[in-house]
Protein backbone atom coordinates (compact mmCIF):
# COMPACT_ATOMS: atom_id res chain seq x y z
CA UNK A 1 0.00 0.00 0.00
CA UNK A 2 1.29 3.59 -0.77
CA UNK A 3 0.11 6.93 -0.06
CA UNK A 4 -2.11 7.26 -3.34
CA UNK A 5 -3.83 4.06 -1.75
CA UNK A 6 -4.63 5.84 1.25
CA UNK A 7 -5.77 8.90 -0.72
CA UNK A 8 -7.62 7.05 -2.87
CA UNK A 9 -9.62 5.02 -0.08
CA UNK A 10 -10.55 8.19 1.26
CA UNK A 11 -11.63 9.49 -1.12
CA UNK A 12 -14.19 6.85 -1.65
CA UNK A 13 -15.30 7.24 1.96
CA UNK A 14 -13.76 4.16 3.15
CA UNK A 15 -12.58 5.63 6.40
CA UNK A 16 -15.62 7.44 7.08
CA UNK A 17 -17.94 5.27 10.09
CA UNK A 18 -20.32 3.57 8.52
CA UNK A 19 -23.90 4.93 10.55
CA UNK A 20 -27.24 3.49 10.86
CA UNK A 21 -30.03 5.84 9.71
CA UNK A 22 -31.17 5.22 13.46
CA UNK A 23 -32.57 8.83 14.87
CA UNK A 24 -31.01 9.69 17.88
CA UNK A 25 -33.26 8.40 20.66
CA UNK A 26 -35.30 11.17 22.83
CA UNK A 27 -34.33 11.97 25.89
CA UNK A 28 -36.85 12.36 28.86
CA UNK A 29 -35.90 14.80 31.45
CA UNK A 30 -35.31 13.68 35.05
CA UNK A 31 -39.42 14.21 36.36
CA UNK A 32 -40.76 14.29 32.79
CA UNK A 33 -44.39 12.45 33.11
CA UNK A 34 -44.89 10.27 29.51
CA UNK A 35 -48.08 8.52 31.01
CA UNK A 36 -49.95 10.48 33.17
CA UNK A 37 -51.86 7.27 34.30
CA UNK A 38 -49.14 4.90 34.68
CA UNK A 39 -47.19 4.86 38.37
CA UNK A 40 -44.60 8.20 38.99
CA UNK A 41 -41.81 4.28 39.11
CA UNK A 42 -42.94 3.56 35.53
CA UNK A 43 -42.38 6.83 34.73
CA UNK A 44 -39.07 7.29 35.93
CA UNK A 45 -38.43 3.67 34.65
CA UNK A 46 -39.03 5.39 30.94
CA UNK A 47 -36.52 8.24 31.88
CA UNK A 48 -33.91 6.11 33.18
CA UNK A 49 -34.56 3.50 29.71
CA UNK A 50 -34.23 7.07 27.25
CA UNK A 51 -30.97 7.82 28.99
CA UNK A 52 -29.79 4.38 28.27
CA UNK A 53 -31.19 4.31 24.23
CA UNK A 54 -29.07 7.40 23.94
CA UNK A 55 -26.20 5.78 25.59
CA UNK A 56 -26.35 2.97 23.50
CA UNK A 57 -26.70 4.95 20.16
CA UNK A 58 -23.52 7.29 21.14
CA UNK A 59 -21.46 4.17 21.95
CA UNK A 60 -22.77 2.43 18.84
CA UNK A 61 -21.47 5.65 16.56
CA UNK A 62 -18.27 6.36 18.73
CA UNK A 63 -17.26 2.64 17.83
CA UNK A 64 -17.62 3.39 13.91
CA UNK A 65 -16.01 5.97 14.03
CA UNK A 66 -13.29 4.45 16.18
CA UNK A 67 -13.18 1.56 13.67
CA UNK A 68 -13.15 4.01 10.86
CA UNK A 69 -10.03 5.72 12.31
CA UNK A 70 -7.97 2.15 13.18
CA UNK A 71 -8.49 1.05 9.68
CA UNK A 72 -6.88 4.92 7.94
CA UNK A 73 -4.20 4.29 11.17
CA UNK A 74 -3.32 0.63 10.00
CA UNK A 75 -3.68 1.86 5.71
CA UNK A 76 -1.28 4.46 7.16
CA UNK A 77 1.20 2.86 9.37
CA UNK A 78 1.49 -0.07 6.36
CA UNK A 79 2.09 2.93 3.43
CA UNK A 80 4.88 4.28 5.81
CA UNK A 81 6.51 1.74 6.75
CA UNK A 82 6.60 0.35 2.71
CA UNK A 83 8.09 3.85 2.02
CA UNK A 84 10.61 4.20 4.69
CA UNK A 85 11.61 0.13 4.68
CA UNK A 86 11.05 0.46 9.23
CA UNK A 87 9.23 -1.58 11.30
CA UNK A 88 6.32 -0.78 12.79
CA UNK A 89 6.99 0.81 15.79
CA UNK A 90 9.33 3.03 14.04
CA UNK A 91 6.19 3.79 11.49
CA UNK A 92 3.96 4.80 14.24
CA UNK A 93 5.96 7.15 15.56
CA UNK A 94 5.95 8.96 12.02
CA UNK A 95 2.17 8.14 12.23
CA UNK A 96 1.72 10.43 15.08
CA UNK A 97 3.75 12.96 14.43
CA UNK A 98 1.92 13.25 11.18
CA UNK A 99 -1.28 12.91 12.85
CA UNK A 100 -0.92 15.66 15.88
CA UNK A 101 0.49 18.11 13.00
CA UNK A 102 -2.53 17.39 10.41
CA UNK A 103 -5.71 15.74 11.88
CA UNK A 104 -8.02 18.97 12.53
CA UNK A 105 -7.49 19.28 8.50
CA UNK A 106 -8.57 16.11 7.69
CA UNK A 107 -7.01 13.22 6.34
CA UNK A 108 -5.52 14.28 3.29
CA UNK A 109 -3.73 16.90 5.49
CA UNK A 110 -2.01 13.17 7.45
CA UNK A 111 -1.47 11.69 4.69
CA UNK A 112 0.40 14.73 3.49
CA UNK A 113 2.39 15.58 6.48
CA UNK A 114 3.50 11.39 6.96
CA UNK A 115 4.72 11.59 3.29
CA UNK A 116 6.82 14.63 3.83
CA UNK A 117 8.27 13.39 7.06
CA UNK A 118 9.20 10.47 5.12
CA UNK A 119 11.09 12.36 2.98
CA UNK A 120 12.60 14.05 5.55
CA UNK A 121 13.96 10.78 7.19
CA UNK A 122 14.70 9.16 4.26
CA UNK A 123 17.46 11.92 3.53
CA UNK A 124 18.57 12.29 6.74
CA UNK A 125 19.10 8.67 6.68
CA UNK A 126 20.75 8.16 3.20
CA UNK A 127 22.87 11.22 4.09
CA UNK A 128 24.65 9.56 6.94
CA UNK A 129 25.08 6.57 5.05
CA UNK A 130 26.67 8.50 2.17
CA UNK A 131 29.41 9.87 5.09
CA UNK A 132 30.17 6.45 5.82
CA UNK A 133 33.23 4.96 4.18
CA UNK A 134 34.22 1.39 3.84
CA UNK A 135 36.41 1.04 6.46
CA UNK A 136 34.24 1.84 9.15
Amino acid sequence: MDYNDVRENINNDMYTAKHTDDLRPQVLAKGFVTDREKSVAWNEDQVALSIKREKAWHTKRRNAENKARDAFRSDLIDSIMDDLGCNQDQAAIIYSEAWEDGHSYGYHEVVSHADSLCTFVAGYVNAGKMGQSDDT
